[in-house]
């Protein structure tokens, strides 16, 4: 049976973006807070080994997050399009089906822990990073398995309008979880942040469900499954996570050709490079916001409605990006101290990569924009290949030819502007 939804009034596009924005802006926040804060406590607690081996776990956690994603994320596409057509089916099998699947991937991402080092014997690491990294992993595994509940949770009762309840469950999240990390490493040592993320998550995934208990609530779980919901679901979460399995493999090298080229003393000044990286959530948080009205407006067949909700993300993307970039370039100092890396030696180049990062930053979030955008309005093919030219490839091949042609700075300025140089080749040679 169909449902029947009324026609959204002309001012419901901006006024509900607007409130979507401000949901996913300090969703992006806390996730950055959430994600640095084991990096910079590593630093300020423990010492540049400390963060050298916490950033050497990064691929992995990287890798965790794709796989939720790949899960999680598009079931709220499938369902916005489902409420689109108005399908209440479609809209059931959509929560049912992911609960299922994020279950199934939480045992499977508790266990993937167990062989984390045959990671670190690929990468020829040794000493103090790996003994850290080595002890680090074996707190994160409740964190991996928890990480599909909490995603799930978050995507569909934001998409379902629950925005209170998903922004409450945020700053809890971050607030247990640095009230808890200090008091937890001085007691465990460095596995202690990790289990300080396991109570930041499992209180946030708490007060989120209290949204199941408003009246508005339109989120319903059956108990069925669809392999035919869950293959379109992820179909559009492979694509539009597809950029944090790049962040892993660019990381990977990244840390290979570090260790290869400037030695494991080095890897303290990734960890620097790698928190302006992390801005570029910013960007996810933008384009997060719109798409649940695409998505609607895409199920209706409304062409126009879903350009004019694109142009308010690009402007909210292009504004983040220029107060980011132009408060990085004013202080470049501040990544460094924030993230706890003190060596004279090394700050001069955690300088210099502070700087390329920043002024690139408004590239890499304009890109990353626009692949979510291809994906939202079903150019699968388009967005596929722009986010592995700008995820991975080109900051992988830029990044490791001037690093060889021009030492580390020419490494900081190949990764950092792969983005701008990816978004020329797109406004070239792609109808936008």
């Amino acid at each position: 049976m169909k449902l029947r939804f009324p026609r959204l009034p002309r001012n419901f596009a901006r006024a509900q973006y607007r409130r979507m924005l401000v949901t996913t802006l300090i969703g992006a926040v806390v996730t950055f807070v959430t994600d640095i804060a084991d990096t910079v406590l590593a630093g300020h607690l423990f010492g540049g080994d400390a963060l050298a081996g916490v950033n050497l776990v990064m691929p992995i956690t990287s890798l965790v997050l794709f796989l939720a994603n790949t899960v999680t994320c598009g079931a709220a596409i499938c369902r916005s399009i489902a409420v689109g057509r108005c399908d209440r089916a479609e809209m059931d099998r959509c929560c049912s089906t992911c609960l299922w699947a994020s279950l199934a991937l939480a045992v499977a991402l508790g266990l993937m822990f167990l062989g984390s080092n045959v990671y670190f014997s690929l990468l020829g690491v040794s000493g103090a990073a790996r003994n850290v990294a080595s002890a680090y992993c074996r707190g994160y595994w409740a964190v991996a398995a928890l990480t599909p509940f909490s995603l799930l949770a978050y995507d569909l009762i934001s998409a379902d309008g629950g925005h209170r309840c998903c922004r409450i469950g945020l700053l809890v999240n971050v607030a247990v979880k640095l009230l808890a990390a200090v008091p937890l490493a001085r007691r465990f040592g460095i596995v202690g942040l990790a289990y300080s993320s396991v109570l930041g998550r499992t209180a946030s995934i708490a007060v989120m469900a209290f949204h199941f208990r408003a009246k508005t609530c339109s989120l319903r779980f059956t108990g069925g499954f669809s392999l035919r919901t869950l293959l379109s679901s992820v179909r559009f979460s492979f694509i539009d996570q597809l950029y944090v399995f790049g962040d892993m493999l660019k990381m990977l090298v990244v840390n290979a050709f570090v260790i290869a080229s400037f030695g494991e003393r080095f890897l303290p000044v990734v960890s620097v490079f790698t928190a302006v990286s992390m801005l570029s959530l910013i960007q996810s948080a933008t384009a997060s916001a719109a798409q649940p009205l695409i998505g609607i407006y895409l199920g209706e067949r409304n062409y126009k409605r879903v350009r004019t909700v694109a142009g308010f993300g690009l402007i909210a993307t292009l504004a983040c990006g220029l107060a980011l970039s132009a408060f990085l370039l004013a202080y470049p100092d501040l990544v460094s101290a924030f993230v706890g890396l003190a060596d004279p030696d090394l700050l001069p180049s955690a300088r210099t990569a502070v700087r390329f990062a920043a002024a690139f930053l408004m590239f890499t979030l304009v890109c990353g924009f626009m692949d979510s955008y291809y994906l939202y309005t079903e150019r699968f093919l388009l967005s596929f290949v722009l986010v592995l030219a700008d995820g991975c490839l080109a900051p992988v091949v830029l990044g490791v030819a001037l690093g060889w042609a021009f030492d580390s700075a020419g490494f900081w300025l190949g990764l950092s502007a792969a983005p701008a140089a990816v978004l020329a080749v797109l406004l070239v040679f792609a109808h936008v």
